[in-house]
C-alpha cells in the first residue's frame, strides 16, 4: 500500500475473477473555490473496455437495463452489433471499435465519460502486458476526468501468502491504477467488487456510497463430489465425477500455449483450494440476492443442454 493511501477495497473472488473500483472524485474532499470542478456524484455515463466478453456483455447488459448510457469499445463490431442488438436498439449504447493498441482511439472516445469499466487478458506468456495496457488507459481516463474506474482482477490476487506470477501480474496492474488515483488523495479513492452483477451496482450508485469500502465474494463452497451431486439431481442425468491429475492438469495447460509458470500457479488454485469462502455479506450490494450453486444451475440449465 502506499504511504497514507485512502483505500476503498472491494475483493471479490468469484471464482477466478474480482472487481476492483478506482474512484476519481473531483472536489468531494476539497473546499470548493472558483476554480474548482464540481461534478454530480450520481452523474452516469459508462465507457467499457472489453466489452464483448462473457463478464463485459453481462455488465453492459446490466448498465442499459437501469437506464445508463454506455459506450462499449470493441474489437470486432459485427460481433457486437449482433451481441448487444436489444442494447443498441434502446439508443443508450453505441459502439467503438478499437484494441489495446489503438491508444487514440481510445483517447478520443473516452472524452466526457463520467466512469470507466476496465478488463484486460493478461497474456500468458506476456504478463506484464496487463499492467502496461491497465496504466495507459487510466492515465488517459483520469486525463479525461473520469471520476471511477472499475478494473476486474484476478481471483484472489490480493489473499496474503499467495505469491505467484498471476498474483504478481494483476498486483502490479492494480498498484499502477491505484498510483493514478492517489496522485490526489483528497480526491480520489478506491473500492473493489464482484463481476458483472457487483460491476453494474457501483457503475450506477453515487460514487460516494463506496467510497473506501472493502467488499469480498465468494461463492458457495462445495465439493467437486457435492457440486456433481447438484448437477445430477438438476440436469436429471448422471453425473460421474472423476479427478484430473495435477499432470494432465498441468499438461492440458502447456498444451494450450500456456508457459510454466502460469501453469504451476493455476495448479495451486485448483488443487489446494486456497481462498475458498462464502460471503454472505455481499447480499447487501447485490440485487437480487446471493444464490447457491443449485439456484444458479436451475436459472442456467439451457447451458448445459
Amino acid at each position: 500500500m502506499l504511504p497514507n493511501a485512502r483505500r476503498d477495497c472491494v475483493d471479490i473472488d468469484c471464482f477466478w475473477m474480482g472487481v476492483l473500483v478506482y474512484s476519481h472524485i473531483l472536489s468531494l474532499y476539497t473546499p470548493t473555490t472558483k476554480n474548482s470542478v464540481q461534478i454530480s456524484s450520481d452523474k452516469n455515463n459508462v465507457f467499457a473496455v472489453r466489452a464483448s466478453g462473457n463478464v463485459g456483455s453481462d455488465v453492459i447488459d446490466g448498465l442499459v437495463r437501469k437506464g445508463v448510457e454506455t459506450t462499449a469499445y470493441v474489437r470486432n463490431e459485427k460481433k457486437a452489433r449482433e451481441l448487444f442488438k436489444d442494447e443498441l436498439a434502446t439508443g443508450l449504447l453505441s459502439i467503438v471499435v478499437g484494441t489495446y493498441t489503438s491508444i487514440d482511439i481510445y483517447a478520443r472516445a473516452n472524452e466526457g465519460h463520467d466512469r470507466l469499466f476496465i478488463l484486460v487478458s493478461g497474456g500468458v506468456n506476456k504478463p506484464v502486458s496487463m499492467s502496461k495496457i491497465k496504466e495507459i488507459f487510466g492515465k488517459i481516463a483520469y486525463e479525461r476526468r473520469v471520476r471511477q474506474i472499475v478494473d476486474v482482477s484476478s481471483y484472489n490476487v490480493r489473499i496474503d501468502g499467495i505469491q505467484c506470477i498471476i498474483r504478481h501480474m494483476h498486483t502490479t496492474s492494480e498498484d499502477k491504477l491505484l498510483a493514478l488515483a492517489e496522485t490526489n488523495s483528497d480526491e480520489r479513492s478506491l473500492v473493489i467488487l464482484n463481476i458483472s452483477e457487483c460491476a453494474a451496482a457501483v457503475l450506477t450508485e453515487p460514487v460516494e456510497k463506496h467510497d473506501r469500502s472493502i467488499y469480498e465474494a465468494g461463492a458457495e463452497v462445495l465439493s467437486n463430489e457435492q457440486r456433481a451431486k447438484i448437477f445430477d439431481k438438476v440436469l436429471g442425468t448422471s453425473i460421474m465425477y472423476e479427478q484430473q491429475t495435477i499432470e494432465d492438469f498441468y499438461k492440458t495447460n502447456i498444451s494450450s500455449g500456456m508457459n510454466h509458470s502460469f501453469a504451476y500457479d493455476l495448479i495451486k488454485l485448483a488443487f489446494n483450494g486456497e481462498g475458498k469462502k462464502a460471503t454472505l455479506q455481499l447480499a447487501v450490494i447485490l440485487n437480487p440476492p446471493l444464490r447457491t450453486f443449485e439456484e444458479w444451475l436451475q436459472d442456467n440449465i439451457q447451458l448445459f443442454q
